[in-house]
């Protein structure tokens, strides 16, 4: 039986309200303060009541090899997690035992001086994770063949883009050949292709032994990576479980919370199913260049009667961010009265105006007339965008130009 990489064992971590200050020296005398002040006034003054919980009472437990997953909505203390995970935070409560050497990707450009050019910061970031001089040289040119930055490797990292840290990031810290590595959002800000090539490494990594932590708002990626997790929310688990679990519980609290439309109660007067992404030659596609064209199509069951039917479009980013959300009726379609028992197939065609990273698209169905919201899809299709430096943007404007 393999031995267990990580154990968390009923981690809280506070936070002072206000000061960004975590709970340590500064908490304690805040507290011993406010007790005196509060004996002295002869009330008993909790300072308790000015603390946050970022984390309460969570457990869990990673075996070596094992790809673990830490997912949630913002806030959910996904980070403050691994942050304390990768001893950058210590916690208020609970223990926390990692066995094996360990390398992070947590924040962009940790571990890097933007002074520094890429090469002087290979040697740099390697030295704090333990690597020696010559180890570091006998893998510096697999470093820089996968970073893919040898065009700038003696620029100063201050000139490099967030895709280009994030590379570097990466390249060096799965090259210093780690028991564990904890990997947070970072990656997002890297092309799509970048994207897959780590998580092909990552999977390389696995099944060589190498403990995987990944935080991510990316459920392709959680999919194609991971093979259990935790679904954090406000601080506390809410989901343990397989991948799976982990998703369909991720889906359920963004239609909990308004994510996706700022709308709830879903009468589930209809069933929607068969959701498609297809791209010009009409196949199923997931990655696109921008200003391609693309068509979102589902279908939709109607389980009762239901009059001045309107079919919705929701693209968000993958932090959750809203991009669009339309509707029929906005893009000229009159409403529709349904009868129980009849299906309409739905199609959106859009062009793919966004800038590179990942996305997702979904529908809603809601009646006009009695502003009901019938039913929505709880798994949006996850899709990406390639980068294309002949456009740019996150919408297409389409602006004119006069010369006076």
């Amino acid at each position: 039986m393999l031995e267990p990489s990580i154990i968390f064992d009923n981690v809280s971590k506070s936070f002072l309200k206000g000061t960004g200050v975590s709970s340590s020296l500064i908490e304690a005398i805040y507290k011993g303060s406010r007790n005196l002040i509060s004996r002295l006034k002869g009330r008993n003054d909790k300072a308790n009541d000015q603390l946050f919980w970022a984390l309460k009472d969570v457990s869990f437990e990673v075996k070596q090899g094992e790809a673990f997953a830490i997912v949630g909505p913002n806030g959910a203390g996904k980070s403050t997690a691994l942050k304390i995970l990768g001893k950058v935070s210590q916690p208020t409560e609970g223990r926390v035992i990692a066995n094996g050497k360990m390398a992070c990707l947590i924040e962009l450009g940790a571990g890097f001086h933007p002074e520094l050019t890429g090469r002087e910061n290979i040697y740099l970031y390697g030295t704090i994770m333990g690597m020696t001089r010559g180890e570091i040289k006998k893998c510096f040119d697999e470093i820089i063949e996968f970073s893919g930055i040898s065009e700038f490797l003696d620029t100063p990292l201050k000139r490099y883009s967030s895709g280009m840290h994030a590379r570097l990031g990466f390249s060096v810290a799965i090259h210093t050949r780690p028991d564990i590595l904890l990997v947070d959002e970072v990656l997002a800000v890297g092309d799509w292709a970048f994207q897959q090539k780590c998580y092909a490494e990552m999977e390389k990594y696995r099944k060589r032994g190498t403990t995987i932590i990944l935080v991510s708002h990316n459920m392709d990626a959680i999919r194609s990576v991971c093979n259990k997790g935790v679904l954090l929310d406000r601080g506390k688990v809410k989901v343990s479980g397989t991948v799976e679990d982990l998703i369909n519980g991720y889906y359920r609290s963004m239609e909990s919370a308004k994510t996706l439309s700022g709308k709830e109660d879903y009468k589930h007067k209809a069933k929607m199913n068969d959701f498609r992404l297809i791209g010009n030659d009409g196949k199923l596609k997931n990655a696109f260049k921008p200003g391609e064209h693309a068509v979102f199509s589902y279908t939709v069951a109607f389980l009762e009667d239901v009059d001045q039917v309107e079919f919705g479009f929701i693209v968000c980013r993958n932090d959750l961010l809203l991009i669009v959300s339309t509707g029929s009726k906005d893009l000229g379609i009159p409403t529709k009265s349904i009868k129980k028992g009849e299906s309409i197939n739905v199609e959106f065609h859009f062009r793919v105006n966004l800038l590179a990273g990942s996305y997702t698209v979904g529908g809603e169905i809601r009646s006009q007339r009695f502003s009901e919201y019938l039913d929505m899809n709880i798994k949006p299709i996850g899709f990406h965008v390639l980068e294309d430096y002949s456009h740019g943007g996150v919408a297409d404007l389409k602006p004119k130009c006069r010369l006076i």
